[in-house]
């Protein structure tokens, strides 16, 4: 591989990851701003997450659930409120 041809692979590379890192206002909303709190982590144990079916509005795992169906059971998105 030729210097200049190496040269301009690590460039491109730099620049398509410097464009991939930027976040908008919008982005920032999350668990980043939740306030951590050692008495509300306490209250999360296997037992509560094995029935995590039965708080569908609290998402103590990835998946939502024990068995990970990332089904939310909510009703508010349904086919009636779709534009």
């Amino acid at each position: 591989m030729s210097g200049s041809f190496k040269l301009l692979s690590i460039t491109v590379t730099a620049a398509l990851l410097s464009a991939c890192g930027g976040q908008s206002d919008d982005a920032n909303i999350g668990p980043a701003e939740v306030e951590f709190s050692p008495a509300l982590v306490a209250q999360v144990d296997t037992d509560r997450i094995k029935a995590a079916a039965d708080e569908p509005e609290m998402w103590l795992t990835y998946g939502g659930t024990y068995d990970e169906q990332r089904h939310s059971a909510l009703g508010q998105i349904n086919r009636d409120t779709l534009p």
